[in-house]
């Protein structure tokens, strides 16, 4: 176990529920794992680390100075998303959040996993869950070296303007 400072990426599908309601269970996690594949490839381009698949949720760790690469990669996968994997929902919402975490090893004896906890952690699944787009809490944006990017205030964090994410 060890403590230290993080970007933390929380994506959520959208409106996932309805539409598997109509999938056999083998269709939706074949679907499920495919939509997976294509989020640790892209993880990979960034230096990132997927660290969590919480049903239609996931979450991935980034070297904390990563903000503009999380920004890219965010549009990256929502960009795929809706090419390849629309009937899975309505999009993708991601929480981006930077600050320490506490970083190690966790679980039953036998059955240990990398895993990431704390504050950070927390405020980027609030994100991901409470608003919809891509979230930056305040740590991200100040964190963030392009100005190409553009921001909305929102409570407690920014929501990135793009085109892409505009559906």
């Amino acid at each position: 176990m060890e403590k230290k400072a993080a970007l933390v990426v929380v994506g959520d599908i959208e409106g996932f529920f309805r539409g598997s309601e109509e999938w056999s269970d083998e269709a939706m996690f074949k679907r499920l794992n495919s939509l997976f594949e294509m989020v640790g490839e892209e993880a990979e381009k960034v230096h990132g680390r997927l660290v969590k698949l919480v049903g239609d949720a996931f979450m991935m760790e980034l070297p904390y100075d990563s903000c503009d690469d999380a920004i890219n990669y965010a549009l990256s996968v929502s960009r795929t998303f809706y090419k390849d994997f629309s009937d899975m929902g309505t999009g993708i919402t991601f929480g981006l959040s930077r600050g320490d975490v506490v970083a190690g090893e966790m679980g039953p004896k036998g059955d240990k996993r990398y895993d990431l906890i704390g504050k950070t952690v927390n405020r980027a699944f609030k994100y991901a869950n409470q608003f919809r787009g891509v979230i930056l809490g305040p740590q991200v944006r100040a964190g963030i070296r392009s100005e190409e990017w553009k921001l909305q205030a929102i409570e407690g964090g920014y929501l990135l303007l793009h085109p892409e994410l505009e559906r």
